[in-house]
């Protein structure tokens, strides 16, 4: 195949019970067939993964190597993809039949674009369940507006595509990123150009008990939140690393505002492990008004800094005393409101 217009990168590691759907899910894409390459990159799997990509040659090339880490995995089959737009799906993740149409469309649209993402659905096949997360369609110069930077998060792998000059300029991935890749790849790009956010679920990520990114809800898994902590470490230094030997001046200073946000993530995942002192959950609530004080109305800034201030004093007990406080005195505009207007619809309900 010469030049087809996107790679499709599928990486996949001991995926027997799902690479087949996901191979399948591409394949039976609304796009022409001629315009797309399909890599699936096995990373160095013991099971049965190999064998049922075979399956499928010569239509999809398989890429075996040792195994690595997803991260590895992205970057062998990137440099071996010949498409102008590089798209990734996990192995155990499926696409939506209009998935690349809907892509490629958008990036033929604005020759500026330097990444394309999507909403997505969970689908916990234990239960066939499937759920949508909250989804921030966040599209344009994210740099250029902090309102935008603090509420862009991007998307998981498979719901990801970049232009391939865009690549070049940002991978190989750090390899100690390992599943945390996608938010390498999506903090990196974000300093190169505008991104676009389509508002329509195009993929399905499963959720199957051996997602390495997937605490189960409400049920913390103490190894899940060690290697996730541990791997969004070493992401935000990649991001730092990247972002001093290649990013302007104004990228170092946006991007230093979205790995906040990241540390504030962070810290909650370490309070899950380890409860908190006074003086580490005191710096922890002063993140807040440092990272999100400019989208703030002055209200919430003042209360932010109260809240620290309080746990720095009182200790965690701090936060009860101030949260009664602000409901007393909530309590008290509203009584004064009725009075003053009763026909107020906020004078009805606290």
């Amino acid at each position: 195949m010469i030049n087809p217009i996107v790679s499709v990168v599928v990486n996949t590691y001991n995926h027997e019970h799902f690479i087949e759907q996901a191979i399948v899910s591409v394949l039976e894409q609304n796009f022409p067939p001629g315009d797309m390459e399909i890599l699936v990159v096995d990373d160095g799997s013991t099971d049965r993964t190999a064998e049922i990509v075979r399956r499928f040659e010569p239509r999809v090339r398989l890429l075996r190597k040792a195994n690595g880490g997803q991260a590895s995995a992205i970057n062998f089959g990137v440099a071996h993809a010949k498409g102008t737009l590089i798209a990734f799906l996990d192995g155990d993740d499926t696409w939506l039949a209009n998935k690349l149409q809907r892509v490629v469309k958008a990036f033929e649209k604005d020759p500026r674009l330097v990444m394309v993402y999507h909403k997505y659905s969970f689908w916990d096949v234990r239960e066939n369940h499937t759920w949508e997360p909250e989804f921030a369609e966040i599209s344009g110069d994210i740099l250029s507006d902090r309102r935008k930077l603090l509420a862009f998060w991007g998307a998981p792998t498979s719901s990801l595509a970049f232009r391939r000059t865009v690549l070049e300029r940002v991978m190989p991935v750090p390899e100690e990123c390992s599943f945390m890749q996608d938010a390498y790849l999506i903090a990196t790009t974000v300093c190169l150009g505008p991104v676009l956010g389509i508002a329509e679920c195009l993929a399905k990520n499963k959720v199957h008990g051996q997602n390495l990114w997937f605490a189960e809800r409400g049920v913390p898994n103490i190894e899940v939140l060690q290697h996730r902590l541990e791997t969004r470490k070493a992401a935000i230094n990649s991001v730092r690393s990247w972002v001093r030997s290649n990013g302007s001046r104004l990228s170092r200073s946006k991007i230093r505002i979205m790995l906040k946000s990241w540390q504030l993530t962070q810290d909650k995942d370490e309070f899950q492990l380890k409860p908190p002192g006074r003086f580490r959950y005191f710096k922890h609530l002063c993140r807040y008004p440092l990272a999100y004080g400019p989208t703030m109305t002055r209200r919430h800034f003042a209360y932010a800094w109260i809240r620290a201030l309080a746990v720095l004093v009182l200790g965690r007990e701090g936060l009860h005393y101030v949260e009664s406080a602000r409901t007393r005195f909530k309590g008290f505009a509203h009584r004064v409101r009725r009075w003053r207007d009763p026909a107020d619809p906020k004078s009805r309900t606290i």
